[in-house]
């Protein structure tokens, strides 16, 4: 008689590992996601800087990862006065009483001339400041989708070579 013979001790041996898993996973999604925190922040760093005229802006980027929630912040942390600079450029202003020499100092570094940098004053004391909405260009460029790709592949084949090893954790270094 021709048959197959399956011998469940290799499947044991396969899945002995998994009850490990709540000490494991964290530590592997732990060091990936705060590699991708720094990847996505000079991204942000990148997008930001074409839309300023001083890298103040940019220059604020933080990543923060909360091992908690697993879940990775990465932002600019400027203000303009009391109000966020983030949010200004990504959404802009409303018309609005704007100081000169802020935009003095902008229209210089742009080689604007005075008459040209006086209708810019004017512009945003009328109009208002325009969007740069840096963050969805942010999340549409490629190196920012290829981040995105080489984190979530990280992940799963550190995951799935882990459930192989007997004990302990591989490819992570920690200091828990």
């Amino acid at each position: 008689m021709v048959q197959v013979t399956i011998d469940a001790s290799e499947i044991q041996r396969v899945i002995s590992n998994l009850g490990n898993a709540p000490k494991w996973v964290p530590q592997t999604v732990h060091t990936e996601m705060i590699t991708l925190g720094k990847k996505v922040n000079a991204i942000m760093r990148s997008e930001l800087g074409q839309h300023n005229y001083t890298s103040k802006l940019a220059d604020s980027v933080t990543d923060e990862y909360n091992r908690e929630t697993m879940t990775a912040e990465i932002g600019p942390t400027a203000k303009r006065g009391q109000y966020d600079a983030g949010l200004i450029a990504q959404f802009g202003t409303a018309p609005t009483r704007v100081p000169w020499i802020p935009i003095k100092r902008w229209g210089e570094a742009q080689g604007l001339s005075p008459r040209q940098i006086s209708g810019a004053w004017l512009s945003i004391a009328t109009r208002g400041v325009k969007a740069r909405p840096f963050l969805n260009e942010t999340l549409q460029r490629g190196d920012f989708q290829a981040a995105l790709e080489e984190t979530a592949n990280k992940i799963g084949m550190r995951l799935a070579a882990q459930v192989f090893v007997p004990s302990g954790v591989i490819g992570v270094a920690t200091t828990e």
